[in-house]
């Protein structure tokens, strides 16, 4: 910071000496006040004359105007003459000179303004600034690119889904028919089971039925037997009673 600014007060002495220095030799750069003293009426007529809307019009695009009037056709004259005079034509050459040479100065002062801060503070900072834009384009690239990895990734994924799906199709699909298959297995076996126990409890009832027919025609046939030994009460008899009723409860079971 300490060197640009050193360079900054040596650019601007530099520019005051300078310009002081051209001033004194060729300025100032209007007329002086010893030709405004001297010629101050006619250069005022001058001013007006070349200062007119007419005379501007005429001197642009003097082929508008074919035949100018008296007061401008008068103008045209004595601008014509006062810019002839000897001591106009000096002052013309001097302010010329004057105007030519600051502006070579100018020029030569804003290229070393612009090496000087070029080489200074003002270089860093269009390095850091030429740095940053690389460091953006960098990180914008780089940011593109996994972009880019993180697209084709999707789409292995995307296309990796479409595969499981159809294999899960597949498998879901035999999943259901083996369900299919088992349940009807199943159902087919549950009915035999069914079926088979209806039948032994069909059998058990049957039997139960036999057994208590059987009780009641024994109960019965006893109760026979003894209203026959009441009645015939010889032995011979009821021998024969008993072994007629072990023949029908033989029959019956």
């Amino acid at each position: 910071m300490a060197k640009i600014k050193r360079f900054l007060i040596i650019y601007v002495l530099v520019y005051i000496v300078v310009a002081t220095g051209i001033n004194m030799v060729y300025g100032p750069p209007n007329m002086p006040k010893e030709y405004l003293s001297e010629y101050k009426v006619d250069h005022d007529r001058y001013l007006e004359a070349v200062k007119n809307s007419d005379y501007k019009l005429w001197a642009q695009r003097p082929e508008l105007i074919e035949t100018p009037d008296a007061q401008l056709q008068d103008r045209i004259e004595y601008v014509a003459e006062y810019e002839a005079r000897e001591a106009y034509q000096k002052e013309a050459h001097r302010r010329h000179s004057y105007n030519l040479l600051f502006e070579f100065f100018n020029a030569g002062m804003v290229v070393v303004l612009i090496v000087g801060l070029a080489k200074g503070p003002v270089g860093t900072l269009v390095d850091g600034m030429i740095a940053s834009i690389r460091e953006q384009l960098d990180e914008t690239e780089s940011t593109l690119k996994a972009s880019e990895e993180r697209i084709q990734a999707a789409q292995a994924k995307i296309a990796g889904l479409d595969q499981d799906l159809a294999g899960n199709a597949e498998f879901v699909e035999e999943r259901i028919e083996n369900i299919r298959r088992d349940a009807a297995l199943f159902t087919g076996q549950s009915l035999s089971r069914l079926n088979k126990e209806v039948e032994n409890r069909k059998n058990n009832e049957e039997i139960k039925a036999r057994q208590a027919l059987k009780e009641v025609a024994v109960d019965a046939a006893i109760e026979q037997i003894l209203e026959q030994f009441k009645s015939n009460g010889t032995v011979t008899h009821n021998e024969a009673l008993i072994k007629q009723f072990v023949a029908e409860l033989e029959k019956s079971s």
